[in-house]
């Protein structure tokens, strides 16, 4: 089982991830969590951990502080951010740190499971870094057209992100094309 630590300064966002998710099922369990990045640093340097759920927005350390630090500490760690904020920024600067994802709250629980999903592959996989980064990268482009597809991502965020991933949709025409599953009901998880 790989081992989850989830940091955020709401309590009921912790309570919402130990119970939308059947962590089992990833092969995954949740072996601990904290309300700050300073409580989180601490208790990862004591503990295993493969994957690192965190906020961005926290008293004492942020989450991007905290990635930086519990890097120095772990450097496999696989981390997903969760924000309340939207901020292109905060992405940027995640992806450089090594992020696997940065989902936006409220929590999209198929994205999110996705991303777990993912994740899990990577952690079952030994890939170079290069073909790690390379795949993160997809992840987070992959990310963005599912937010594009379904309108959950503005015009101009949208072209910020994709020309930052360069994702070019610049052509006299694109078509989209979403492949389902016969027996998956849409908007059905």
């Amino acid at each position: 089982m790989y081992k989850v630590f989830i940091v955020d300064d709401e309590p009921f966002i912790i309570e919402g991830l130990y119970d939308i998710v059947d962590w089992s099922s990833f092969g995954m369990e949740i072996v601990s969590h904290a309300g700050n990045g300073q409580a989180a640093l601490q208790a990862l340097t004591s503990q295993p951990v493969d994957i690192l759920i965190t906020d961005i927005s926290m008293p004492l350390m942020n989450g991007l502080d905290l990635i930086r630090e519990a890097r120095r500490v772990k450097p496999e760690l696989k981390v997903i951010i969760l924000s309340g904020f939207n901020e292109f920024e905060y992405l940027k600067e995640g992806m450089q740190l090594g992020i696997e994802n940065y989902l936006l709250k409220p929590i999209n629980v198929e994205e999110l499971e996705s991303t777990l999903s993912n994740t899990a592959s990577k952690l079952d996989h030994t890939l170079s870094p290069q073909a790690d980064d390379a795949y993160g990268i997809q992840i987070l482009k992959d990310n963005i057209l599912h937010r594009w597809l379904t309108g959950q991502i503005a015009a101009t965020e949208f072209e910020e992100r994709a020309q930052f991933m360069n994702l070019s949709l610049d052509a006299p025409d694109v078509a989209v094309a979403i492949l389902r599953d016969k027996g998956q009901v849409p908007g059905m998880v």
